[in-house]
């Protein structure tokens, strides 16, 4: 996905382009990738404050969710109830969550004070659940099958860019990135930071 609008299709062994994938009115900021139907597809997050849906094997596009008041710059799909779904994070401080193969809104996620750049996927407890990063320092934890929060995760100084989750010693932990130079690893479980790894130079 680029700044150009357009998202390429590319062969990782040979190297060569697959194709290209035009629609969007807006630079491309996020992607997410998940199987629907038989097909491998994809989801597109873009400044025009759409998502859009590609079967990325034939190329074509499957569709357009609209809902965002603003860019749409992060992605993750997750299973719920037996369905592929979306979230979708935005400049509008919102977390939308989508049903992928009926193109349905299944709730927003509002208690963020300013932009969700990041997000990651979870499990706990049986659940699915969700981290969200944001400019408002924090790092919001959901459960992305009934809607609740279940936690802010405070101690960054700057803005959050990324999340990544991982195993450690049987629990479920995140380590985010952020523009204070900063990265912090948390126990995703019991909402406790682990350590902040410093070295970074910059965002």
């Amino acid at each position: 996905g680029s700044h150009d609008k357009t998202i390429k299709l590319w062969n990782v062994e040979n190297q060569t382009l697959l194709g290209t994938l035009q629609g969007h009115s807006g630079a491309v900021r996020s992607l997410a990738v998940f199987e629907h139907g038989g097909s491998t597809c994809l989801a597109s997050g873009s400044y025009d404050k759409t998502i859009k849906l590609w079967n990325a094997e034939n190329q074509s596009l499957l569709g357009t969710l609209q809902g965002h008041s603003s860019d749409v710059y992060s992605l993750v799909a997750f299973e719920h109830e037996g369905a592929t779904c979306l979230a979708s994070g935005s400049r509008d401080k919102t977390i939308k969550l989508w049903n992928a193969e009926n193109q349905s809104l299944l709730g927003t996620l509002q208690k963020h004070s300013s932009d969700v750049w990041s997000l990651a996927v979870f499990e706990h407890e049986g659940s699915t659940c969700l981290a969200s990063g944001s400019s408002d320092k924090t790092i919001k934890l959901w459960n992305a099958e009934n809607q609740s929060l279940l936690g802010t995760l405070q101690g960054h100084s700057s803005d959050i860019w990324s999340l990544a989750v991982f195993e450690h010693e049987g629990s479920t932990c995140l380590a985010s990135g952020s523009g204070g130079s900063t990265i912090k690893l948390w126990n995703a479980e019991n909402q406790s930071l682990l350590g902040t790894l410093q070295g970074h130079y910059g965002a």
